[in-house]
């Protein structure tokens, strides 16, 4: 079976998001024995094919003002300018039309679009008896694809919501199959009145199960939050609120960000958290694997967090704020714990009784790795086939 995944991000080794998913199906269904190329963005104009770890990719720069990558460091009018183009963009029909004729794909698989342009929709829509979507965030519903805790009713009366929601339903239709990691993720949108005709599925995301490392005894109970430096994500909260904990603790915060020099602002001279900052993908194992608690301290909607599934397969507890789908993978007191967003008294009582009782730790792990025994990529690729084919 030939194969295309469509993504806006593709990279080798990824950490998180749709191009780690991405990534993650190429690679499994390239093992299973199929052939499977890639569509994605990149910085350079023209389009590109190469060879990376097996997998041909193409690559292409939308006509856009700047790749998708760099839109966080662009004021709110040059990325407003920047969003209407990329859903008028017809270059990537043009692009999209070439890639497919090489190709051929008896299945066609797409990830956020959002920065390839909006219009690769509407030419799939087309091929609807070949096409798969997955979902990974509102950006269908919210431009910005961020909607924060206690903010919702900002939103809801927007017009800029209600057009861009209007233009996303009509363009996107309903593709054969839709794959959303998280139930709330799917409801968000069958809600909203998307997907109308399309058969749906919840799978939650593939991940890498790698090989359990036990943590050195006898040292102080060792935090860690894993992911983007930025005010949404909670973590400047995190520092600030934690510092109030008397127990012997630690906290390790890895990840870079906006944001960055305003947490280590927070947290200066407080020996207890340590910012470790940007650490490539081959490193974040032993991190992980010398962690007693991951913290997910987020203050935006998020649909299934990937550092969710790297704590958890890991054999890491993990501590998650219930907003989005972000905390569907939990089991309470089995492989961690939930809190409300931004209740820096729940968060503080629930540490509070974890420090107090390490000993629940050390069976919690092999819960965590056995609440993962069924996402490894072997098995989601092996469910995935079984829809697509």
């Amino acid at each position: 079976m030939k194969l295309l995944i469509i993504s806006n991000l593709y990279a080798p080794h990824s950490r998180g998001g749709a191009e780690r998913v991405a990534e993650l199906q190429a690679r499994g269904f390239e093992h299973a024995g199929h052939e499977v190329a890639v569509l994605t963005g990149g910085p350079n104009f023209g389009l590109r094919t190469n060879i990376q770890d097996g997998i041909k990719v193409y690559r292409f720069f939308p006509w856009n003002i700047f790749w998708y990558k760099n839109i966080g460091k662009y004021p709110f009018w040059v990325r407003a300018v920047w969003h209407l183009i990329d859903a008028l963009n017809l270059q990537s029909l043009w692009i999209l039309h070439r890639v497919l004729e090489q190709e051929k794909p008896d299945i066609i698989i797409s990830h956020n679009l959002k920065g390839l342009g909006l219009q690769i929709f509407a030419a799939l829509a087309n091929r609807k008896d070949k096409w798969v979507h997955v979902l990974h965030d509102i950006q269908l519903s919210v431009p910005s694809g961020l909607m924060i805790w206690g903010e919702e009713d900002k939103w809801k009366n927007s017009v800029t919501r209600k057009w861009h929601e209007s233009f996303c339903r009509g363009l996107v239709g309903s593709p054969r199959m839709i794959i959303s990691p998280s139930r709330w993720l799917l409801d968000f949108y069958t809600n909203k009145g998307f997907f109308k005709e399309s058969k749906t599925m919840v799978l939650p995301n593939p991940v890498d199960l790698p090989e359990e490392i036990q943590p050195e005894p006898g040292r102080r109970l060792r935090m860690l939050y894993a992911g983007q430096i930025e005010e949404h994500k909670g973590v400047l909260w995190l520092a600030e609120k934690i510092k109030k904990l008397t127990q012997n603790w630690e906290l390790r915060i890895a990840g870079a960000g906006s944001k960055l020099d305003a947490l280590k602002q927070i947290v200066q001279g407080d020996e207890r958290i340590k910012v470790l900052g940007a650490r490539p993908h081959s490193e974040m194992g032993a991190v992980f694997a010398d962690s007693d608690i991951l913290i997910v301290p987020s203050k935006c909607y998020e649909n299934s967090p990937t550092v969710v599934y790297e704590g958890l397969a890991h054999g890491v507890p993990v501590l998650v704020a219930r907003i989005g789908g972000a905390a569907e993978l939990i089991e309470e007191n089995k492989n961690g714990w939930t809190f409300e967003p931004g209740s820096d008294r729940e968060l503080l009582d629930r540490l509070e009784q974890i420090i107090a009782t390490p000993e629940i730790l050390q069976n919690m792990r092999l819960a965590c790795r056995d609440s993962m025994a069924n996402y490894g990529l072997e098995n989601y690729i092996s469910q995935l086939l079984k829809v697509v084919q």
